[in-house]
């Protein structure tokens, strides 16, 4: 999904630098497709300078409940991910086990 965006609403709760989701929705959006993705599991780590958070790394599964459009081969997928911060208020998402193959046929 180069290129492409998200919303998500989630739900965490973190114990010092440790973050543990409890429940997150999100919306995919690509050329031509939408995707909603819920989250099955999920953790993340902060950094920390002072008393600001300068970079959040998580990981986890998504299962997408809805796709359609050039996304529609998610539809009742699972999928793997991690994210890793890229700027303020900006990251990057990269599913690690993306099923390519499932677009070229």
């Amino acid at each position: 999904m180069s290129d492409a965006g998200i919303t998500a609403v989630s739900v965490s709760e973190w114990a010092a630098d440790k973050e543990t989701y409890l429940a997150s929705l999100e919306f995919h959006r690509a050329l031509e497709g939408v995707a909603i993705g819920q989250l099955s599991e999920a953790t993340g780590f902060s950094s920390m300078e002072g008393e600001q958070g300068i970079a959040v790394a998580t990981s986890g599964t998504t299962v997408f409940k809805f796709a359609s459009g050039s996304l529609a081969a998610l539809s009742g997928k699972t999928l793997k991910f991690t994210t890793k911060l890229t700027g303020l208020r900006s990251f990057e998402l990269e599913f690690t086990d993306w099923p390519e193959s499932l677009f070229w046929k």
